[in-house]
């Protein structure tokens, strides 16, 4: 996705209403997608299609593993340090 967004910006077609438009549709795709107000301004021109996204909220009382550990693979890094005073051993699981 972001590939074809850097091609149209490397080939100048942003500079161009309809370049705009194509770059205005992916990111409309991505994460965090257009902003409320870009989204009623690209809509008057109804060349943009729009995905809504659902908001995940797991269930508090169970979790997926599954999920879980698809989660932690995807954006989750493991450290282990070893102070060397007092051979203090430390275990960190970071999710980015």
């Amino acid at each position: 996705m972001w590939s074809q967004i850097i091609s149209l910006l490397n080939d100048k077609k942003h500079l161009t209403p309809n370049g705009i438009i194509q770059i205005a549709s992916l990111k409309s795709i991505l994460n965090q997608g257009l902003s409320t107000k870009l989204k009623l301004e690209f809509s008057k021109l109804k060349k943009i299609f729009f995905l809504d996204r659902k908001e995940y909220k797991p269930d508090n009382n169970k979790l997926n593993p599954y999920w879980i550990s698809g989660f932690i693979d995807g954006d989750g890094s493991f450290f282990i340090t070893i102070n060397n005073k007092n051979n203090h051993v430390s275990a960190r699981l970071s999710i980015g």
